[in-house]
């Protein structure tokens, strides 16, 4: 890649109606940056971090490059596994069956087939019977729009019952949406069920789920390469200081203490970021992008010598455990050239005001390694041969009631800008595919000249 821009390269730019800068160098920015870039557009990609890939970027062990956060691949996973085969990767994509566990009152249940959920007693049978006809009948339901004006809890509490409600669902929505989970839209969580059954197979009976061979890495640098072939110019450790706007209209970008000629901007950084680098923005349009929270994540990478169960997702249900999951990656992708070391995810979501996202590093590790011994059996800390720790402060909008109502188009009102954000995929959860699917979207609006609707279903 290349670190920084010739000053000879940036300096006097002539304005242009096929030159596009980019704010942002994750999956959306890159896939923007390659769509135009096919279609003859001049193209600059500015990212803040030395590294291209924002939430689907890597880290290294031993110079191997490894996610910074877990990545899994669905079935239904359409814009994707698309780009894949746009990019001649589609061999690399490899399916595992994978299982998920449940842990409640000191047990592991397993909780991947109809025979776990039929024997799983923290249920009455009855309830158990109610929960597995619930998720059927949510794989019938399609009109997500139904769901925009009932809460999740509401919505779960009429088809599953309270019992399942609270030992299955209310955790899960409690520790990552804090005070906001009574608000949770339905339709989000609907469109979480959704993409799980959507990758069973077998008659439901199994769970399949991909990755790519050697990483997101591969689509990040694959994305990076067909770019940079077709004349895009990436500059990381380059922030923008400012999107200049006069008049409504973009007139340029602030870099490194310098101005840069552009007449259309792409940015596909968070809409609190969006909001600090654009002063100029129309006061009744920055009220409307204010309305959108956001939650962050503190994520503790946990490199192991052998496995903690066997599950590739585990669920917990307890008081004395801050958080709601382990997803021990190597139950999915067994990353030979770790050299039979093994990887765990263990995320927390949190609001930037809570104290466990200030928290240091140290005091989050011994937080984990005193608290495993209560939910993995005869786990040692002899069995971590490091914790890393990784923090984004806008990971997740809260995606509350009517929230379709303030999802924002791609074309903003000041003319030539145009915006990329996770919010826009709603009801679905933000994925590596999802985001190829806004850089598309955002992409198409500024080679039609046309206003793209959102919000729209992903793979429509």
């Amino acid at each position: 890649m290349k670190a920084d821009l010739r000053e000879e390269e940036c300096a006097g730019l002539v304005r242009s109606p096929d030159r596009a800068a980019i704010i942002g160098g994750g999956i959306s920015g890159l896939t923007a940056a390659y769509e135009l870039t096919r279609r003859g557009y001049k193209v600059t990609l500015f990212e803040q971090d030395a590294r291209l890939g924002g939430l689907a970027g890597s880290t290294e062990i031993q110079g191997i490059p490894v996610e910074k956060y877990y990545h899994f691949i669905c079935l239904n996973d359409r814009p994707y596994r698309e780009m894949l085969g746009t990019l001649g990767l589609t061999e690399s994509l490899v399916w595992t069956e994978t299982s998920m566990g449940y842990f409640y009152q000191g047990r592991i249940y397993p909780f991947s087939k109809p025979a776990d959920l039929l024997r799983f007693s923290p249920l009455s049978l009855f309830n158990r019977l109610r929960f597995g006809v619930s998720i059927l009948y949510s794989t019938f339901l399609k009109d997500w729009r139904r769901l925009e004006s009932v809460s999740a809890r509401d919505w779960l509490i009429k088809h599953v019952g309270e019992e399942a409600f609270f030992v299955i669902w209310e955790p899960l929505l409690r520790i990552k949406f804090g005070s906001r989970a009574p608000e949770i839209s339905a339709a989000w969580i609907w469109s979480r069920a959704q993409r799980v059954a959507s990758s069973r197979v077998r008659g439901m009976q199994q769970e399949l789920l991909g990755y790519v061979r050697g990483g997101t890495d591969v689509v990040i640098d694959a994305l990076a390469v067909e770019s940079t072939q077709r004349g895009a110019q990436i500059a990381v450790s380059s922030p923008v200081e400012r999107i200049v706007i006069e008049d409504e209209a973009v007139k340029g970008l602030i870099v490194g203490g310098r101005f840069f000629a552009y007449d259309q901007v792409v940015s596909s950084v968070p809409l609190p970021v969006l909001l600090r680098l654009a002063p100029g923005l129309p006061d009744a349009y920055r009220r409307s992008l204010e309305q959108i929270e956001y939650i962050g994540i503190v994520c503790l990478m946990l490199i192991l010598r052998r496995p903690l169960t066997k599950n590739f997702w585990l669920n917990i249900n307890d008081p004395g455990v801050p958080y709601a999951g382990i997803i021990e990656y190597s139950n999915l992708n067994p990353l030979p050239q770790l050299g039979g070391r093994k990887l765990a995810y263990v995320p927390y979501y949190v609001p930037l005001d809570d104290p466990r996202y200030r928290l240091s590093d140290d005091q989050l590790r011994r937080e984990l390694l005193a608290s495993l011994p209560s939910v993995i059996p005869g786990f040692a800390a002899e069995w971590v041969e490091e914790c890393r720790v990784f923090r984004d402060a806008y990971a997740q909008p809260v995606c509350t009631m009517h929230h379709s109502q303030r999802i924002p188009r791609f074309r903003t009102p000041v003319r030539g800008l145009f915006v990329t954000d996770a919010s826009q995929i709603y009801p679905e959860d933000r994925g590596v595919s999802n985001c190829i699917w806004l850089g598309q979207r955002v992409a198409e609006e500024i080679l039609s000249n046309k206003t793209v609707e959102t919000p729209m279903a992903i793979g429509e």
